[in-house]
């Protein structure tokens, strides 16, 4: 890609992504005494957490039911 390409990409996610959540309160805000959670927030939360538990069912398998686990995962 040409330099000229790649910086007007660059401007655009920092637009789309970098701008938007220095803004206040994007993904926490006061009520009282306590903090809430956004959206956004829980949004971004709960594929972080989805997605790292199929990296964990393996290594959990090997620790319950141990050489047996390579089958067991095969026929899963």
């Amino acid at each position: 890609m040409k330099p000229e390409v790649l910086l007007i990409v660059n401007l655009v996610f920092a637009n789309v992504f970098i701008l938007p959540l220095r803004k206040k309160s994007f993904m926490t805000y006061c009520q009282g005494r306590k903090v809430w959670l956004t959206g956004l927030a829980i949004a971004i939360i709960t594929p972080m957490d989805e997605l790292t538990s199929v990296f964990n069912a393996p290594a959990e398998d090997f620790h319950f039911i141990v050489l047996s686990s390579i089958v067991f995962r095969g026929f899963y």
